[in-house]
């Protein structure tokens, strides 16, 4: 009997769902492969003469599923992870590249582990390995994987290791968290580093598992930072396995010990973040709600050991963890803006959820597409809920609320807008002790997770002049970054603007005052948005005048307390009364928001120079400088 035909008869007597490939190839041979159900051997005979065999997995063969090994550092790592099966299959070159289960508990997708660097270059139109993309994946339902005695489309044969045996049972829960830690286990092979920083890595990551919070994975650091040397093939690998075992000595002393920070140093940070999510299960992630336990932490080893500099996600923008509030006028791009933002979160190598009462998924989709965001990307790492009325303070939608997060794991929550997450959980923009209650109860136990959040502010302009009139000063009190916008050019779908990112508070003191960025529509269905700065060419007396005024400024007026009166310039700086008035106006019309300030208090029009980013006249002629 033709060898394809028998084992796709032992298949079909198994409870699987044999699909004939063409040869040659893995596609089916057949347009209806996933629902086409062979009921007799006749029927199976005639179907798979000269084809390969492939079965259909999960539900359509009663819970079958292939852990699908397609990187050599997952096929070194995976008997050390995967629970014990003997139904282990591969070509003759990589024998043990696919492992078989039964999950009892069914409906399981296909899960693919991506390498978040080669994925962020597929991502980018870059060029990419593609043997490198996927380093494994659980295949289930929507999937089928070829079987022995099938051919590869290399012209190898697939072959089972050991014969064809019946696949272990596990519960769905268990195979996918150690799949998980396999994928980790081998991204951070793939990325260890070389002579010299390999004892520092294996201390950062058994700092990092030490200090995960996973009692499991507490227990088993001493084999996983052994595994991952090992397979990276640190010829220290087997003595890995000691410095977890000072990391813990040390804990217990109370000491300080090297992290995932120190780890993100000494190797690309999205390979850290992706391999922590990993190992983290999305079940376990706890939104943090204190139970009133107060614990003492010790400073000494904060202020005589190494202290990490603050994480930014987004260069200039974003802090890792932190509370953010974006202000601004109704209308003018906030929300453009955040989508941007999201967009460089999510090719970092985050994942970001946003919980949108304002625009909706039409506008947002269409902005996403605008700003040229990969949709897979967007799909794998933006988790967008819209219109969901979420009243945050009350225990019921809290509880919807965390599934989502157990959905998402975000590193960053964008809210749209702030005012109805207030409104919907019943408290008072203009309420300080309404607004500590949402920082107190909602958003601090979301820092303590290392999650940012991100509030979108709209505000009138003339609460905007005022500071912080809405929400009478708890919103700045309780950021830890509040940011500004102002659009200084107008700007549409077809036309180029430009706003101003201009810094209201920093807790951190790590971000630039003011930044500026073209924006807008470039015509053709696309957004631009891009840092730039302020530059003219000097082809007239006014445009000398200009630069006059501001060296001036720079020179006599440092900060607010500091300022300028308009008639003051005017004295001060030589020149054409006429013409020094017409450089003012010119400075007021493009350099509003920006390092040069112009301040109005009743009649009177206070300048001044806040420094840090540098306005750019260009002169016409060099001579003219004099």
């Amino acid at each position: 009997m033709d060898l394809i035909v028998e084992a796709a008869f032992h298949a079909f007597e198994q409870g699987w769902s044999p699909v004939p490939i063409l040869k040659g190839t893995k596609r089916p041979a057949h347009s209806d492969w996933t629902t086409t159900r062979y009921k007799t051997k006749n029927e199976i005979e005639s179907a798979f003469k000269d084809s390969n065999l492939g079965v259909l997995l999960g539900d359509a063969s009663n819970g079958l599923i292939d852990i699908d090994l397609d990187s050599p550092e997952a096929e070194v790592l995976a008997d050390g992870f995967l629970p014990m099966t003997r139904m282990i299959h591969g070509r003759e070159s990589s024998i043990r590249s696919h492992y078989w289960y039964r999950v009892e508990d069914w409906a399981v997708k296909v899960k693919p582990f991506y390498d978040p660097i080669e994925y962020a270059k597929m991502n980018s139109s870059k060029p990419y390995t593609k043997d490198r993309l996927v380093l494994l994946e659980i295949r289930g339902n929507g999937g089928q994987t070829l079987l022995p005695p099938s051919t590869h489309v290399s012209g190898e044969k697939y072959k089972w290791l050991g014969g064809w045996h019946s696949p272990s049972v596990v519960s769905y829960k268990e195979i996918e968290k150690q799949v998980r830690w396999l994928a980790a286990a081998a991204l951070l092979a793939r990325y260890w580093p070389g002579e010299g920083k390999r004892h520092a890595a294996s201390m950062a990551l058994s700092g990092g598992l030490l200090k995960s919070g996973d009692e499991e994975l507490t227990q088993d650091a001493e084999a996983f930072v052994a595994s991952v040397a090992l397979a990276a093939q640190d010829e220290e690998g087997m003595d890995r396995q000691q410095d977890v075992e000072t990391s813990r000595k040390m804990i217990k002393a109370g000491k300080k010990v090297r992290g995932w920070p120190s780890l993100a140093k000494l190797m690309p940070k999205v390979v850290v973040m992706q391999a922590m999510n990993w190992l983290t299960p999305p079940e376990e992630t706890n939104p943090g709600y204190s139970d009133g336990t107060m614990v003492r932490q010790s400073l000494k080893d904060y202020m005589v050991g190494e202290i990490d500099p603050p994480a930014m996600m987004v260069k200039d923008l974003l802090y890792e963890g932190k509370v953010h509030w974006f202000q601004g006028e109704p209308g003018g791009g906030k929300t453009i803006f955040a989508l941007w933002l999201s967009g460089l979160c999510i090719q970092n190598g985050y994942r970001v959820m946003m919980i949108d009462e304002e625009s909706g998924p039409n506008m947002t989709g269409e902005r996403m597409a605008g700003l040229k965001l990969d949709p897979d990307l967007v799909e794998s790492n933006f988790f967008y809920y819209p219109f969901s009325s979420v009243n945050v303070m009350d225990p019921d939608h809290r509880q919807s609320f965390n599934e989502a997060l157990k959905e998402s794991t975000p590193n960053i929550i964008i809210f749209d807008s702030v005012s109805d997450i207030l409104s919907q959980a019943g408290l008072k923009e203009n309420d300080n002790d309404d607004i500590n209650s949402l920082i107190k109860h909602f958003v601090d136990p979301l820092r303590t997770q290392n999650v940012s959040t991100f509030f979108i502010d709209h505000m009138t302009k003339s609460n905007l002049e005022g500071g912080w009139a809405r929400g009478a000063g708890s919103k700045k009190s309780k950021a830890d970054l509040a940011w500004t916008f102002t659009a200084t050019k107008a700007f549409d779908r077809e036309t180029m603007g430009r706003v101003s990112v201009k810094r209201a508070k920093d807790r951190l003191g790590r971000m630039p005052l003011t930044q500026l960025y073209r924006m807008g529509g470039d015509g053709q269905g696309g957004i631009v948005i891009e840092a730039t700065q302020v530059s003219k060419e000097v082809v007239s007396v006014e445009d000398e005048y200009a630069q006059r005024i501001v060296d001036y400024l720079r020179e006599h007026a440092k900060t607010e307390d500091e300022s300028l009166k308009t008639k003051e310039i005017v004295t001060q700086v030589s020149g054409d009364t006429n013409s020094l008035y017409k450089a003012i106006n010119w400075l007021q019309d493009n350099l509003a928001e920006t390092p040069i300030e112009m301040v109005t208090r009743g009649k009177t029009r206070l300048w001044f120079y806040a420094g840090e980013l540098e306005i750019d006249f260009e002169w016409a002629n060099t001579k003219d400088k004099g």
